[in-house]
């Protein structure tokens, strides 16, 4: 690592480390996002919300400023998101500050990513910040919350063979006396239903690996995030021919849903 960069870590807050390591962890971010996560709303920060986004403006501004942090040219939302919809990502000189932080030795790529990809991205984003603001407001008690690549997981297969189990995210999180712990896969819309059948095979295989349980005591659920009613339908439909799951091991919501299905314990438990 450069001088100039370990002179600059010197200078930096810990909420700037704290945007740079979310910045490693979800790949890129909106402004949006970035704003809910380090720079809340009354009563945990500003008056309002104008005033959370011009501050939150301000500092990613700044780490740009210091080559540390960059946006992409689309953003998400289209042209009227404005400023809020810009996506932020690690620079490299940000990924060599938090691999010289994290002790990380391989280089992250930062290629200008598809469309598809980032709306995938944003909606996976979406749904970890929702769970990081619960926990901060006190609706969710969150254990544990783990994004790409760390919730990935590998097994072997019924035959000896390695197989990979690649989750959108994984959580953990207490309401009342009830605990859970979900694997989500967030559905654009867009994945043929073909290897949807595939996917779901392979969380049949990874559960009776018994991997989870040894871990946590118990197998996660897996929740289908999914756009619209019509999408929600069709892998419900894709799950049922599946005979082998067991009962409430796979379910699929849509993800507006999301929020309030959490904070709700599972079987009516308090």
């Amino acid at each position: 690592m450069s001088q100039r960069t370990i002179d600059l870590m010197g200078r930096l807050s810990d909420r700037d480390l704290r945007i740079i390591a979310d910045l490693e962890a979800h790949k890129m971010l909106t402004t949006r996002h970035i704003q809910r996560l380090h720079f809340p709303v009354w009563p945990d920060g500003h008056a309002t919300q104008t005033a959370a986004t011009k501050a939150c403006i301000r500092v990613l501004d700044r780490l740009k400023s210091h080559g540390l942090v960059d946006r992409h040219d689309r953003c998400i939302g289209g042209v009227r998101a404005g400023s809020s919809g810009y996506v932020w990502h690690l620079s490299y000189a940000g990924d060599t500050l938090q691999r010289h932080r994290t002790g990380r030795t391989k280089r992250k790529q930062y290629l200008a990513p598809s469309t598809a990809f980032m709306a995938h991205q944003h909606a996976v984003s979406e749904v970890a910040v929702t769970l990081r603001e619960l926990h901060r407001g006190g609706e969710i008690d969150q254990k544990y919350l783990q994004l790409e690549p760390e919730c990935w997981r590998d097994f072997l297969g019924p035959h000896g063979q390695p197989v990979t189990l690649k989750p959108d995210l994984f959580f953990a999180y207490r309401v009342g006396d009830w605990e859970e712990y979900q694997f989500l896969e967030v559905d654009k819309g867009t994945e043929d239903l073909t290897k949807i059948r595939r996917k779901i095979q392979v969380y049949l295989q990874h559960l009776h690996a018994g991997v989870e349980g040894r871990r946590w005591g118990v197998h996660p659920a897996v929740t289908w995030l999914a756009p619209d009613k019509a999408r929600t339908e069709a892998l419900q439909s894709a799950i049922a021919t599946h005979e082998a799951l067991p009962a409430g091991f796979m379910s699929v919501i849509e993800a507006s849903s999301f929020s309030d299905s959490i904070k709700r314990p599972k079987d009516g438990r308090t």
